[in-house]
């Protein structure tokens, strides 16, 4: 590289200079990207604290590793929602927007995975349900990104052992997709036969 740009020098200064004494937060982590630094992220909660570990990058999507014991009180009992639980409170669009920005519906889901990695199944099926508390549909609407992963956490806590996840993924996703069950239902009806588009349900 033959230049650098002036927010590049700003964070190569702050690293020269900050001695580990105060922690560097960041919650656009891909500015990292140039300086082989995404590896060493630990995701808090709703932002990314810069930490002398190595956490290879596996997935996009759950980057850094998870302190669950630092990230889930921060989660349950120091993070506040501004009573979204409240069917009273309107949520706007501005809310909503900042809320599905920040990732806030997820971040229950990812720390709740990594509780699930520790087989501290019924800490993530109470942090899920919490998450789903404290940013009720009614307020904050499912969308892919903030479903998936709750989603995958209740199933993978219903393959642990915890006999009501299941019933709560199901109910996650009938809220995303009404026809969820129809679909699971009929899809196994379909084998694949001749026909004019490749597929043709048994009659």
């Amino acid at each position: 590289k033959n230049s650098l740009d002036k927010n590049q020098l700003m964070i190569l200064d702050m690293l020269a200079n900050f001695d580990w004494k105060r922690p560097i937060y960041m919650t656009q982590v891909y500015i990292l990207q140039d300086f082989g630094l995404m590896d060493y992220l630990q995701f808090d909660g709703y932002a990314y604290r810069l930490v002398p570990i190595l956490t290879p990058t596996q997935n996009p999507y759950e980057i850094g590793r998870i302190d669950a014991d630092y990230a889930a009180p921060l989660l349950r009992d120091t993070f506040r929602y501004g009573n979204l639980e409240d069917p009273r409170v309107y949520a706007d669009y501005f809310i909503q927007y900042n809320l599905s920005a920040s990732h806030s519906r997820e971040a229950f889901a990812t720390v709740a995975k990594e509780l699930l990695r520790q087989n501290r199944v019924e800490e993530a099926v109470e942090l899920l349900d919490l998450g789903l508390e404290r940013l009720p549909t009614s307020q904050i609407r499912f969308t892919d990104a903030n479903t998936y992963p709750f989603l995958e956490a209740y199933y993978a806590a219903s393959s642990l052992g915890d006999e009501t996840a299941a019933g709560k993924g199901r109910l996650a996703a009938a809220r995303v997709c009404p026809d969820a069950d129809r679909v699971h239902r009929i899809l196994p009806a379909l084998r694949r036969r001749p026909g004019r588009h490749g597929l043709r349900p048994d009659r």
